[in-house]
């Protein structure tokens, strides 16, 4: 800035040198930007530091995008299909298998909403974070699995065995039962197309989104 501020003022006075030099209206105009030499100085000066910052952004912009894009594994998917319905599930595969795509999985998926906590009413404004809040109002795209993926780690409580839990149980992303401020063992109740289903908290996962797999909050 001081540099600019600088190259500035020497412009401005080198400018008001060419006075007697121009026609009359350039006289007028390099009269009033000289009578201001500050003011002048400051706007040229300030008009230089926004270009240099577009310029920086561009910059930065290119090798954000570079570096993200080489981070990414080779194989990671750039389509994704949703609403797949069972029945077209056979007919997807093949279609995928005629035309030589590999597809790195197939979850499946149902929309529920979260309606009580340990017996009591989940209403939004109970919400101390905004991210939980929202997330009771838009609800959830959840799954089912009988083992983890690669890019998910169980940081607190077990995770269920492959042959499925005695009980009802569910596993959340650390993140997100921090936003709504669950722990282990609490109890929830999930509306999911009209029936009422209730689990309990029984693992947190650590998920490492930017694996570009399909990932489940719950």
């Amino acid at each position: 800035m001081a540099t600019l501020l600088a190259a500035s003022w020497l412009s401005v006075k080198l400018l008001s040198k060419l006075r007697t030099r121009v026609g009359v209206s350039w006289r007028f105009g390099v009269a009033n930007i000289a009578r201001r030499a500050g003011t002048s100085s400051i706007q040229v000066a300030s008009f230089g530091l926004g270009m240099a910052m577009l310029l920086v952004l561009s910059l930065v912009r290119a090798d954000l995008l570079g570096e993200w894009r080489s981070s990414l594994p080779e194989d990671a998917p750039n389509y994704f299909l949703v609403n797949v319905q069972p029945s077209e599930l056979q007919a997807l595969r093949d279609l995928l298998g005629r035309n030589g795509l590999a597809a790195s999985a197939l979850y499946p998926m149902i929309r529920g909403r979260i309606t009580a906590i340990n017996g009591h009413e989940a209403r939004p404004e109970d919400m101390s974070n905004p991210r939980g809040a929202s997330r009771l109002v838009r609800g959830f795209n959840l799954s089912y699995a009988s083992r983890l993926n690669k890019d998910n780690r169980i940081v607190a409580g077990k995770f269920w065995p492959e042959q499925g839990p005695m009980q009802p149980e569910m596993s959340m992303e650390k993140g997100m039962a921090d936003a709504m401020g669950l722990q282990l063992g609490d109890r929830l109740t999930f509306s999911v197309g009209g029936r009422v289903v209730d689990v309990t908290l029984t693992s947190l996962r650590e998920v490492q989104w930017d694996s570009f797999n399909v990932n489940f909050f719950v």
